[in-house]
């Protein structure tokens, strides 16, 4: 039943989606409806955990609410736009294009899935999607026994997981892994779109050309942890900042507001990119109270299930717990070169792209590095700089172990924001600066 949940959740979503906002792009549409759908999903099955609710209960309801604006949809315009209209204006040429180049990411992401994913997918996220999908241990879950497994990390990945066993009935590796093959093809699906939302089609593609054909999202995007599944919701945020109409924005402001808290329910780091984002969002728009007000309002649901997790299951995280020696590391400038020696080496040898990309936007569009998003994600970057110089761990452990995932979860939205800008110089609409009032 969860699957007829999904579908009608989805194509609900794309339905209201489609009625309040301007966007035309039907696949940048449909990619949004997925996300939203995934995380009321999240939202609803982890309340019913909370409230103890049957789970048969929890189903009937969350086929009801969709099914129910659908057929008021229905009934109000006598019919479904639900089509995949817009596709015909693409090229035959460009449409098989695309469609190769996604059997040859699709090829390359079952080729290298591992079962049961790496390590922290294994040991922590689908750790906890067991203990999700049993309501009778669910408790069990925040114990210190287990502290091992970090049972302080926000659940929305190991929810999902968890919804899908409990409506199989078994537990099923393929689970995790269609889930996260779904979320690899949705990330290279939304920059696409995105781009040609605009009419920005050559770099667009050649964009997606480089995500799919190239290894830069392998292995990260098989791994099967939570980093993509942020990284993807961070660049949603930012796909939607991007298309802010400024006529009738309300319910885009309250989709903004809910993506980017949504962040903080995905994993802890997902907290500081919206604490940063709902900072620099009501510095932007301090003169218009109305905006930042709607964005705060579809932020309201994703922080209320995600305080009562903290406060009333979630134990302290280990970064917190033990700390007593703030003043003697940030003065050992000892750790500081450890950082900076470790974060050189790896973004040398296998961050070129990105490298090369920053360099050729400091040329072509300069102003990319007072926008908006450059501004979010290099706060973003300086919090994750000072949790290690913080860190009670190991400092080589930890950014050995760490580091690597931390790129991934800004990588998308870097590599995308910054060929948007240069698209925006080259048509003439410039970039949305950090500074920019509407």
């Amino acid at each position: 039943m969860i699957l007829l949940c999904l579908l009608l959740g989805i194509i609900a979503s794309y339905l209201l989606i489609d009625n309040k906002t301007a966007i035309k792009n039907k696949v940048l549409k449909c990619v949004l409806a997925f996300y939203f759908t995934i995380a009321m999903l999240s939202f609803f099955f982890t309340v019913s955990l909370f409230l103890k609710i049957n789970f048969i209960l929890f189903q009937i309801v969350f086929l009801l609410i969709p099914l129910g604006y659908i057929i008021s949809e229905i009934r109000k315009t006598k019919k479904i736009n639900f089509t995949i209209g817009y596709i015909s204006s693409i090229s035959t040429p460009l449409l098989l294009v695309v469609l190769s180049s996604l059997s040859v990411f699709s090829y390359k992401f079952f080729n290298l899935s591992v079962r049961w994913g790496d390590w922290d997918a294994w040991a922590i996220w689908s750790q906890h999607a067991k203990f999700l999908a049993d309501s009778s241990y669910f408790g069990n879950l925040f114990t210190e026994d287990i502290a091992w497994t970090h049972p302080d990390y926000p659940l929305m990945l190991p929810s999902i997981i968890a919804v899908l066993w409990k409506s199989l009935g078994f537990y099923s590796a393929y689970v995790p892994a269609v889930f996260a093959y779904l979320i690899a093809i949705s990330l290279v699906l939304m920059i696409l779109s995105s781009f040609l939302e605009k009419r920005f089609t050559v770099l667009g593609v050649s964009i997606f050309l480089i995500l799919t054909g190239s290894s830069v999202l392998f292995p990260f995007v098989n791994s099967q942890l939570a980093d993509t599944l942020l990284g993807v919701f961070i660049l949603a945020s930012m796909v939607l900042l991007n298309h802010l109409p400024y006529d009738k924005p309300v319910f885009h402001l309250l989709l903004i507001g809910f993506f980017t808290a949504t962040c903080g329910w995905i994993k802890n780091e997902g907290l500081v990119f919206f604490a940063l984002f709902a900072f620099c969002f009501s510095v932007k728009f301090f003169r218009n109270k109305n905006m930042v007000k709607y964005f705060f309002i579809g932020a309201a649901l994703p922080l209320l299930v995600l305080l009562v997790f903290k406060l009333n299951y979630a134990p302290s995280s280990d970064l917190i717990n033990g700390h007593n020696e703030y003043a003697t590391k940030i003065f050992d400038f000892s750790r500081y070169k450890t950082i900076y020696d470790f974060t050189k080496n790896y973004i040398v040898e296998n961050c070129q792209l990105l490298t090369y990309s920053m360099l050729a936007v400091l040329v072509i569009n300069y102003r990319y590095y007072s926008s908006f998003t450059f501004v979010v994600i290099f706060g973003l970057l300086v919090a994750y700089f000072f949790t290690y110089v913080l860190t009670p761990n190991d400092l080589t452990w930890h950014l050995t172990t760490s580091f690597y995932r931390l790129v991934h979860q800004v990588f998308p939205v870097l590599f995308y924001s910054m060929f948007f800008s240069v698209s925006e110089k080259w048509s003439g609409k410039g970039v949305i600066s950090f500074r920019m009032k509407r």
